[in-house]
């Protein structure tokens, strides 16, 4: 079924505790869209996400989708600011008045990250002090492909929306599904950015990290990969564990070259599994050595999930990461590459069938 728009008409509201949900439906079709809001008492901020529903007897498919529009009363001194970066040189601050037009933050790679951050704070008047002055701020709840718009019209009137990017984005709806959008969050402070900036790390602090607003303090950490860099093994890195441990750290880490033909940066990556000359026995001696020291253990690329597939030069096939599907070239046909750090980094659209079915027929666990 076509639908090339919506319009939508009120039908009822709900509030409880700190969430209020407005139901609109469509005038012509069964399609249900919920508007909810939920507030932050003690900072402010409040997030917005919409909810569609397919009450009708036919599938469509969403192409557009945003999660909240923000509003700003006209003004001609707003001053827009937003982060971006690259490996080494990251959370780099941007800042531009803005003018009629249109300005676009955005992220087609798949996932977030520090080449554009899905964050803004516009600023009324640029002013000499960080905790002094009007600021508008907000951040996009989302780790895949997002898209910012900041947009003034010609009477200096300003919208802020965010959401899914429009580009490449296709969700089919079947009958009785629902899609919900991210929560796109925004704020206000009267104490600057500085004031800003603090609000948002309060809420992100007490409502969105782990454990969360009881937290635990973070592990103090060892990294072993300024002491030994790609030349790991099993005998050093318990003799570093154990000078860790003596300097009261909590958790260890080994960052790099346990795993496949990782000598340097030019191979390997992509590959994980351990590697047999550097550990002969697996990584379970050093793990129950760390262990039995006090600390935790971690691994760096462990944690790596599944939305960047990597390999370079010396692979001929990609290996999903902690999942090992592999992926013939011929599915990457429509990839696009990134030779940053020495590798060739592919995007892949996860909503291609054959990564669908190859992620969703998957049982093998990572070599570990």
């Amino acid at each position: 079924m076509e639908i090339a728009n919506l319009v939508l008409h009120y039908v009822s509201h709900t509030i409880r505790d700190n969430t209020l949900t407005v139901s609109l439906k469509d005038i012509g079709r069964d399609v249900v869209v919920d508007l909810i809001y939920r507030m932050d008492e003690e900072t402010g901020v409040l997030a917005r996400s919409a909810r569609i529903e397919n009450q009708t007897k036919l599938p469509f498919t969403i192409e557009e989708v945003f999660a909240a529009t923000w509003n700003l009363e006209p003004g001609n001194d707003y001053q827009l600011r937003y982060l971006t970066g690259r490996w080494a040189g990251e959370w780099n601050l941007q800042q531009a008045a803005l003018h009629p037009g249109k300005v676009v933050l955005e992220s087609r790679r798949g996932s977030t990250g520090v080449e554009v951050n899905p964050w803004f704070a516009i600023e009324r008047s640029s002013q000499p002090d960080q905790d002094v002055g009007d600021v508008w701020f907000g951040a996009l709840g989302w780790s895949g492909s997002w898209q910012i718009n900041v947009e003034t019209d010609w009477q200096n009137r300003v919208r802020i929306t965010g959401g899914y990017t429009p580009f490449d984005f296709s969700y089919v709806l079947a009958p009785g599904q629902s899609l919900e959008t991210p929560e796109f969050y925004g704020g206000y402070s009267n104490a600057g950015v500085g004031g800003a900036s603090r609000l948002l790390h309060r809420f992100e602090l007490d409502s969105m990290v782990p454990q969360a607003p009881h937290r635990h303090l973070r592990p103090v950490l060892y990294n072993s990969w300024e002491a030994t860099g790609f030349d790991v093994n099993e005998a050093g890195q318990e003799a570093l564990a154990e000078k860790a441990a003596s300097i009261g750290a909590e958790r260890f880490v080994m960052d790099d070259g346990w795993f496949g033909k990782r000598k340097d940066d030019h191979a390997g990556l992509g590959d994980w599994y351990v590697n047999p000359q550097k550990f002969p026995r697996g990584l379970k001696p050093l793990i129950d050595k760390v262990h039995g020291l006090g600390m935790d253990f971690d691994a760096l690329p462990r944690n790596v999930w599944i939305r960047i597939a990597a390999r370079q030069e010396r692979r001929n096939t990609v290996k999903f990461v902690q999942m090992n599907i592999p992926v013939m070239k011929s599915v990457m046909r429509v990839a696009r590459n990134s030779t940053s750090l020495n590798r060739f980094v592919h995007y892949q659209n996860l909503v291609t069938f054959h990564i669908r079915q190859s992620l969703v027929h998957s049982t093998r666990p990572p070599d570990f």
